[in-house]
C-alpha cells in the first residue's frame, strides 16, 4: 500500500475562472491544477483570504471524495464549507482531467462560492500527512 505524503511540489491554484449556472444563479469555476494528486492522494484544498495586513488567513475547506468513475468518466465528488458563517455547499463532482505528459497531475473545474465584496485567495492542498506551501498564484473570490 502506498503512503499518501505530503505534496512538497509547487501548487498552481487557477489556471482559469469562468461563470457557469447551477440551480439558477451564477458561481464562479475555478480551475485547479494538483500536481502528485495521483489516485487521489490529495483529500482537498484550503482557500485563504488575504487581510488588509497582508497576511492571508484561512477560510474555506473544500474536501474531495476518492477518485471513481461513472458512466466512463473519472470524477470526484467535493463540498465546500467556510469558516466565516457561509453555508455549507452542496456535495458536487467535477471531472477529474490528468495531464497527458504526467498522469498524477490533474486539473479540477470546481464550483466555489465567493464572498461579496470578493476578496484576494490563495490555496494550499491538504492529505492525512500534512499541508502544502500556499500558492503562489491568486484568485478573486
Amino acid at each position: 500500500m502506498w503512503f499518501r505524503h505530503l505534496l512538497r511540489l509547487s501548487f498552481a491554484l487557477v489556471l482559469a475562472i469562468g461563470f457557469g449556472s447551477t440551480v439558477g444563479c451564477s458561481a464562479p469555476v475555478v480551475r485547479i491544477q494538483l500536481p502528485g494528486f495521483a489516485n487521489g492522494n490529495v483529500d482537498g484544498i484550503w482557500l485563504w483570504r488575504q487581510l488588509s495586513s497582508g497576511y492571508f488567513q484561512r477560510v474555506c475547506k473544500i474536501a474531495f471524495s476518492e477518485p471513481y468513475t461513472k458512466s466512463g468518466v473519472e470524477l470526484v465528488d467535493y463540498q465546500q464549507t467556510c469558516l466565516d458563517g457561509r453555508l455549507k455547499t452542496p456535495t458536487w463532482s467535477a471531472p477529474v482531467m490528468r495531464s497527458a505528459g504526467n498522469p498524477d497531475t490533474v486539473t479540477l473545474a470546481l464550483i466555489v462560492r465567493g464572498s461579496n465584496p470578493p476578496f484576494t485567495n490563495k490555496a494550499s492542498s491538504y492529505n492525512a500527512a500534512g499541508e502544502s506551501a500556499l500558492s503562489t498564484s491568486t484568485i478573486k473570490l
